[in-house]
């Protein structure tokens, strides 16, 4: 090191420091409260806390006593090590925890000792609060909160006890802090409201050129969405299938690079895919409903391909929110003149009652702070929907970022998937108030006559074609026990004949798992347990892309090849992926 340019480099980076101390000043006078946040909720959690360490002051002292003990044969473990012992760690992180990747951890004495001894008092921490005699609600709070606070004081979230870091500031004098700050200035500017991360080179992607970039062009819109119909091969089944994305985030996530792309997979194997991509809606919007969507989204383009094409049957496929939709598409199509053969539903709820860890977000008391904040613009901000995410996996959505762009300097890496994940979506006004209403607060969709939508009542055990449930094991929007919750309710209520899959990783990537990655496995079994935990046990793990799996599934339902003769007959409005999915977000 240098020292005289390090100390050079030190002084720009106090200014600058100083600098972003007055932008975030000037920031947080002009930032609204995050809807999602229920403040009075969190520390009405801490004072009940504090009053059971009150009321059971042995336990609280107990557990003191243990981590004391824990502190000492910590110690005692690390004076064995320096006297040549070879010994295991004591506390070791999961494998998905890449927070301690670098080989410095394990090989430095002292930073092994710092890692253990954090990772030690985490399990600390995490262990009170379970002791905890408070409500069930209140726990999962204080579990929350209690490990977002675990993962910010990480020793790999600070200059000094970050081996990677300091070696970084060796290697270039300093000069990592000041394009670490000058990261996080550019990222300050352009937040408004909550924080603003950059997780993704978003000048090396571009929406129809390297993503989202399947030939096809736009068939049919209206306000809400355009209809598009992906460039067939020369046979394709007779068949077609038709994809409602979700609308909290652009469609793409089907259309990412060209080896990632689900859509490009589905065209190469002979299917007609049909995609809706929904508009990014702003203030002109703010009275589009959920059943506008059923009409604008389905309904319409239905009755568009019948009268234009004689196109009558689809195999229907819908994502996360977009699968919820299709459910509720299924039920109101059921019938003789129903156009569907099978439903395909990914990372899918439809009972609300164990939403997961988005139940700490969303709530009466939330609920009604958002329709507050939501009815002043007319929209919701999809940038609070997608901090909200974020928090859900925040060593690898937040903190990972953190260390790599404002302590490292760097910027980040060219990832096609997280260039979708901040490219969010806002949601009209009073479909977002419908749907936290009738879904996550009330429940409605798993009740009988619970809703009605374009005059007619939907109920799931309406539904009488073959269905296909695909959940991950780590998905923490959508959890897998909750969406299985779902398929239960169709198979025991209703008519259909219901597959459930359960792939490994989490709600995107477990989806997004081209079959020449084979990275993640995936558990089938054909009957439908009493519950979750008896289908898991009952089923076959096998090796390879959940993609294939379902894609025979589904070419059973679509009968034969036969020469495609649509493509050329529909008018242009103009070229895949469209300008609807080019809108940004409004702020």
């Amino acid at each position: 090191m240098n020292s005289d340019d390090f100390f050079s480099n030190l002084q720009d980076f106090n200014t600058k420091y100083v600098e972003a101390l007055n932008l975030m000043m000037k920031k947080h006078s002009s930032q609204n409260m995050n809807p999602f946040m229920d403040i009075m909720g969190v520390q009405k959690a801490y004072i009940d806390a504090i009053t059971d360490f009150s009321n059971n002051p042995a336990n609280f002292f107990q557990h003191n006593l243990d981590y004391a003990a824990k502190v000492s044969n910590l110690m005692f473990h690390f004076m064995g090590r320096m006297n040549g012992e070879v010994t295991e760690e004591l506390y070791t992180t999961p494998k998905r925890d890449r927070r301690f990747k670098d080989k410095t951890w394990e090989e430095s004495m002292y930073f092994n000792f710092v890692k253990q001894f954090y990772l030690m008092s985490s399990d600390w921490y995490r262990s009170l609060v379970d002791k905890l005699d408070v409500p069930e609600s209140q726990k999962k709070l204080l579990e929350f909160y209690t490990e977002h606070m675990l993962n910010a004081s990480s020793p790999t979230n600070f200059v000094n006890l970050n081996p990677e870091v300091i070696n970084e500031l060796v290697q270039t004098n300093g000069k990592n802090l000041i394009q670490g700050i000058e990261n996080f200035l550019d990222d300050l500017k352009k937040s408004d409201g909550i924080p603003t991360i950059t997780t993704a080179a978003s000048e090396l992607f571009q929406v129809g050129k390297n993503i989202a970039s399947t030939d096809g062009k736009v068939i049919y819109q209206n306000d809400l969405m355009q209809l598009i119909y992906y460039k067939p091969q020369k046979q394709t089944k007779e068949i077609p299938i038709l994809i409602l994305p979700p609308w909290i985030n652009k469609y793409y996530i089907l259309d990412l690079s060209e080896e990632n792309s689900y859509i490009k997979y589905l065209v190469d194997s002979g299917f007609s895919v049909f995609l809706v991509s929904w508009v990014n809606p702003g203030t002109e919007l703010a009275n589009k409903n959920f059943e506008d969507y059923l009409k604008e989204g389905v309904v319409d383009n239905i009755k568009f391909l019948k009268e234009t094409q004689k196109i009558e049957k689809f195999n229907l496929v819908g994502y996360c929110l977009g699968g919820t939709l299709a459910a509720c598409a299924c039920s109101y199509f059921s019938g003789k003149n129903n156009p569907f053969v099978s439903a395909t539903f990914l990372t899918t709820l439809l009972d609300f009652s164990n939403p997961g860890d988005l139940a700490l977000f969303i709530n009466e008391k939330t609920f009604n702070a958002m329709k507050d904040e939501i009815n002043k613009k007319g929209y919701f901000c999809g940038k609070y929907m997608s901090y909200a995410f974020s928090l859900l996996r925040a060593n690898e959505l937040i903190w990972s970022f953190v260390v790599n762009n404002y302590l490292l300097g760097k910027k980040p890496m060219a990832f096609d998937l997280l260039y979708w994940n901040s490219d969010s979506t806002n949601l009209p006004a009073k479909m977002h108030s419908f749907y936290l209403e009738n879904m996550y607060v009330k429940n409605n969709l798993i009740k009988k006559d619970g809703i009605e939508l374009l005059g007619k009542t939907i109920n799931l055990s309406d539904i009488n074609i073959p269905t296909f449930f695909l959940s991950t094991i780590e998905d923490h929007i959508a959890p897998w026990d909750a969406t299985y919750s779902g398929a239960k309710h169709i198979k025991e209520h209703g008519k259909s004949d219901v597959r459930f899959c359960l792939a490994g990783s989490g709600h995107i990537a477990g989806v997004i798992n081209p079959p020449k990655n084979n990275k993640y496995s995936y558990h089938i079994h054909e009957k439908i347990e009493q519950s979750a935990d008896e289908w898991l046990k009952a089923s076959e793990e096998k090796n390879g892309s959940w993609w294939n799996y379902w894609k025979e599934w589904t070419e059973e339902k679509s009968g034969s090849l036969k020469e495609e003769t649509y493509y050329d007959k529909f008018n242009k409005i103009e070229d895949a992926p469209g300008s609807y999915v080019k809108k940004l977000i409004n702020y």
